[in-house]
């Protein structure tokens, strides 16, 4: 007898296992995902070809639920221009998702190098873009917010992902959560910084 719940309950099985493996997608194994799905170990590969291509499948809806849902409450000091405000609050949005990173180093790698392999408009690359966008607001153009969006996201993911080798290529220890800020600022500074003041934040 046909199951068409049987994906569903594969899905949610594998995210509820790599959530409790603390984003180790090491130790969720297919046995214990069909365990879990009560199904049998052939529909894992049936219905999504190997354990792997569910796992990042499972990954990438795990990390979009937090990019959907993600928000930082910053309020620029009273005062400051509107460049300058716009400036700190994509700052703020971005040591955010760095931090984040850093937090769920194991799914976020995945996600990543997930959207590099099979890039899309609904990648969480792009939503994360889109984020960094609605920061800046509408104080710039929207191709200058594009550009600055972009490259703002390119360039978190790579440091991310080269973080072990950072303070030999960067200049910056990322293991350590002050110098990450630091890196933040300055990246932020050197994209957006023909438009107004230093950043500080």
């Amino acid at each position: 007898m046909k199951d068409d719940n049987a994906p569903q309950r594969i899905i949610e099985s594998t995210m509820e296992l790599i959530k409790q493996s603390g984003g180790d997608v090491g130790r969720v194994t297919a046995r214990a995902i069909a365990s879990h799905a009560n199904v049998s170990l052939g529909l894992i590969n049936y219905h999504f070809g190997n354990k792997d291509n569910l796992i990042l499948e499972c990954t990438q809806q795990i990390i979009s639920q937090v990019v959907s849902s993600f928000v930082i409450k910053y309020s620029p000091p009273e005062g400051c221009d509107v460049i300058t405000a716009s400036k700190l609050q994509l700052t703020a949005t971005a040591k955010g998702v760095f931090e984040f990173l850093f937090a769920n180093r194991e799914l976020s790698r995945l996600s990543i190098l997930g959207d590099m392999k099979d890039y899309s408009a609904d990648s969480n690359t792009v939503h994360t873009m889109e984020a960094f966008m609605r920061r800046i607001g509408d104080v710039l153009e929207s191709d200058e917010r594009r550009r600055i969006a972009s490259m703002l996201t390119a360039t978190v993911q790579s440091a991310f992902l080269a973080s072990f080798s950072s303070y030999e290529y960067m200049g910056y220890r990322l293991q350590e959560q002050q110098q990450r800020e630091q890196f933040i600022e300055s990246v932020v500074e050197q994209l957006f910084g023909r438009y107004g003041n230093s950043v500080s934040a």
